[in-house]
């Protein structure tokens, strides 16, 4: 049988990821070369520069709700200039993930399978193509919606921002639109392909928690596996061992870049709702707030389904090993069986800094607080109006 290439799905990802300047070819690291040029320079350009001057900005004209609300989509982009940083000083832990992937140990033994796992990839896909027109769908909304309001006859730019030069003038406003423009093109680039790459290796790690519970199933259900049951399981406890090692790497490497996501998202979600509150319905910056809440509450849910999967996957482990043919091993086998068992019955869990795990119930609780945030806003914002 052929050897699987989990990495097959993901090659358009990670083409972005090399135009971003974010994927040094091969196994290579960063080091002193054009690429790592091409990277810092593009990040201090187009995510550090186009961060800083909108923040400058926040600091220099007076400050009330309505101005914050105007400025909500700082949150989100500096969360992804942050996360880059972030990529770009773990690459290494990265790359060894995507390499240990493709190891013996990993790889799908049946037919079965590979058809269950190249099933969850192709789903991936569909997703990752979905995912990408949403996201870019919004970043097409926040640049337009001075044209199509056409308040640019006005000099104002999708964002909201301090220059060192007056760029109401033409041609400095036709050139810092396309700057900001192309800012914002290139963060999502990088922000959308990493949350999707992020969704891609716990469909990954759900897959083999899966390929686990099939070879548990399969002990014993032969003569031949039968008579060396104890060695076959010896096995099975080395692929669970190597599974929790992923993870504690996966953890490492996602926990900084979701605890910077997820302490924004609510308050990012809050500001959308209230600024809605503040515009004409059905406006094109209505509409740009609307695919931006939808976009913000897309990327979390992922996370936290994806996340809840793995718990779930993970916990059905333990009953696997009941349906092998274990009745009639030797003491020895049981022994050990039990002992697997205790241990699997703690399932396995993606956390952010062991705060709070990705589920289902903290993807509630994160909408629970937006709402409660933009309550807040709209109970303050009422006695200014009136």
């Amino acid at each position: 049988m052929d050897k699987f290439d989990w990495h097959q799905k993901m090659k358009t990802l990670l083409f972005f990821f090399k135009i971003v300047g974010l994927w040094p070819k091969r196994q290579e690291l960063y080091s002193f070369n054009l690429y790592t040029v091409y990277t810092v320079t593009s990040f201090i350009l187009f995510g550090f520069c186009h961060n800083l001057v909108q923040i400058i900005k926040v600091f220099l004209i007076p400050m009330d709700l309505e101005v914050l609300a105007g400025t909500l989509f700082i949150a989100s982009q500096t969360v992804a200039a942050m996360k880059a940083f972030t990529f770009m000083r773990q690459i290494k832990m990265i790359k060894e993930l995507m390499s240990k992937l493709n190891d013996d140990i990993f790889q799908p033994r049946t037919h079965d399978q590979r058809t269950s796992v190249a099933s969850s990839l192709q789903f991936w896909w569909r997703l990752y193509v979905g995912y990408q027109f949403a996201l870019g769908s919004t970043v097409l909304m926040w640049i337009s919606f001075p044209l199509l309001d056409q308040s640019y006859k006005e000099s104002r730019l999708p964002f909201v921002a301090w220059y060192p030069y007056d760029y109401t003038k033409s041609p400095l406003y036709e050139i810092t639109y396309i700057y900001q423009s192309f800012s914002l093109a290139f963060l999502n680039v990088f922000n959308s392909n990493l949350d999707m790459f992020s969704v891609c290796l716990m469909i990954c790690i759900g897959a083999q928690c899966d390929i686990l519970c099939d070879n548990l199933k399969m002990l014993g259900r032969s003569d031949e596996d039968y008579n060396g049951f104890n060695e076959a399981l010896v096995d099975v406890i080395r692929e669970h061992k190597e599974i929790l090692t992923f993870v504690k790497k996966f953890n490492m490497f996602l926990d900084k870049i979701l605890l910077a996501q997820f302490l924004t998202s609510a308050s990012s979600l809050a500001l959308c709702f209230f600024q809605l509150t503040l515009i004409p319905a059905f406006s094109s910056e209505f509409f740009s707030i609307v695919s931006l809440i939808i976009s913000v509450t897309s990327q979390i849910f992922l996370y936290c389904w994806y996340g809840n999967e793995i718990e779930v996957k993970s916990s059905k482990i333990t009953y696997s090993g009941f349906e092998s043919e274990w009745i009639g091993t030797s003491s020895t086998a049981r022994q050990t069986l039990v002992i697997f068992f205790l241990r699997t019955q703690r399932k396995i869990t993606i956390r952010t800094f062991n705060l709070f795990p990705l589920s289902l119930g903290s993807f509630m609780s994160i909408m629970r607080t937006a709402w409660s945030y933009f309550a807040v806003l709209r109970q303050v914002n009422v006695p200014e109006q009136q």
